[in-house]
């Protein structure tokens, strides 16, 4: 399964309603694709994690690229993936509040850094993204809240 994570800067205001109605909608489209993830937004920057079939997500990325709320800065592809990290999330949005409630805000914010340093290469910031991906997940394992945004589909 591909997996890939992507930074870009907003290019209009967001605030939390509209940030947890654009996961419903997203939530909505990826369901139908079986594309699953989270997104994260801070200090007008948008961090997405993505996994699907390849072709989802090529479709995927061409409509975020064609979306005018954004610029794309940075896209990581991150190694295949047997199994999804986040099965039960057809798109979700973390907040901040949720970031601190599972002790990864930290490590956001190093990403999000890393993600848009143009002298940082891709192998350094794919291991940043790894790190997020890998403790995020964990800790889903770990919580199972139940937060909307959730989809499961089987692995692939």
């Amino acid at each position: 399964m591909r997996r890939l994570v992507y930074a870009s800067r907003a290019l209009t205001a967001f605030d939390d309603d509209s940030l947890f109605g654009l996961a419903r909608v997203a939530a909505d489209r990826n369901r139908a694709s079986e594309i699953t993830g989270y997104l994260h937004y801070r200090r007008s920057r948008f961090l997405q994690y993505l996994e699907g079939s390849n072709a989802a997500l090529t479709a995927l990325l061409e409509r975020l690229h064609a979306d005018a709320r954004h610029e794309i800065v940075a896209i990581t592809e991150l190694p295949d993936a047997d199994a999804r990290s986040f099965p039960d999330w057809s798109m979700r949005y973390l907040a901040d509040d949720a970031l601190r409630r599972i002790q990864v805000e930290d490590l956001l914010d190093t990403v999000l850094t890393d993600m848009t340093r143009t002298t940082l290469g891709e192998q350094a910031r794919c291991s940043a993204a790894l790190r997020l991906v890998d403790r995020l997940a964990e800790r889903e394992r770990a919580s199972h809240d139940g937060l909307p945004g959730q989809a499961r589909f089987p692995a692939r």
